[in-house]
């Protein structure tokens, strides 16, 4: 929303926090933007993946990093897009440090009223 709203040039209003972030000078070909916040998110309820090989629930990209999850926290895959844009090598075994960080972070937005991360 913030990047739409500024090329639209509209004014959000003050005291209101997005989850969102201003890309416009990306989008625009200004310059190379990358995300302050780690970004989180649901698989639609209506596309659960084949019976013998349920989809993730939950989603988190920060950085380079990657983390899917079941909504209970359990079946973490582990991707590093920078170097597996393609998401074929699960590293959570290699990476367990990250997995619980990531997974802390993004199970507390999936339980948080406001879909906001509690830390």
């Amino acid at each position: 929303l913030p990047s739409v709203a500024r090329l639209a040039g509209v004014k959000l209003p003050d005291g209101v926090e997005f989850d969102g972030e201003d890309f416009s000078r990306a989008w625009l070909g200004r310059e190379i933007q990358l995300r302050s916040r780690p970004l989180f998110w649901v698989r639609p309820p209506d596309r659960p993946g084949p019976a013998n090989d349920r989809w993730p629930d939950l989603a988190m990209r920060e950085g380079n990093w990657k983390l899917l999850l079941m909504a209970d926290g359990t079946e973490p895959q582990l991707y590093d897009l920078a170097h597996d844009v393609a998401e074929a090598h699960n590293l959570a075994a290699t990476h367990p440090d990250v997995v619980e960080r990531m997974q802390r972070e993004l199970l507390a937005w999936h339980h948080s009223p406001d879909g906001r991360p509690t830390k």
